[in-house]
């Protein structure tokens, strides 16, 4: 189920962003990939997904990361949502 919450949502998140599944999961520091992954994050938190869960499916595609890594990157989409409507609006409406 989990699983399932997390591929729809890279799908969703990557069609709204115009960037391929696989670029959301580049170790990169660009915001236009940083973006779409936190707001993917921050979706899958919100439906539910345990972050050590995130982590894990993250890791499976291809971007070892650390548990603190989704926390982080989590508060820093909610706070792109604060500021930008339309990522307000596409985390309401995914």
């Amino acid at each position: 189920m989990n699983r399932t919450i997390f591929n729809d949502a890279v799908y969703q998140v990557a069609s709204a962003y115009g960037v391929s599944e696989s670029s959301i999961f580049k170790e990169t520091k660009r915001p236009s990939i940083t973006e779409p992954r936190q707001v993917l994050w921050m979706i899958c938190d919100k439906k539910g997904v345990r972050i050590s869960a995130i982590r894990d499916f993250t890791n499976e595609r291809g971007l070892p990361i650390h548990q603190s890594t989704v926390i982080r990157g989590i508060a820093r989409a909610k706070k792109i949502a604060d500021i930008d409507r339309r990522v307000y609006d596409l985390i309401a409406e995914i």
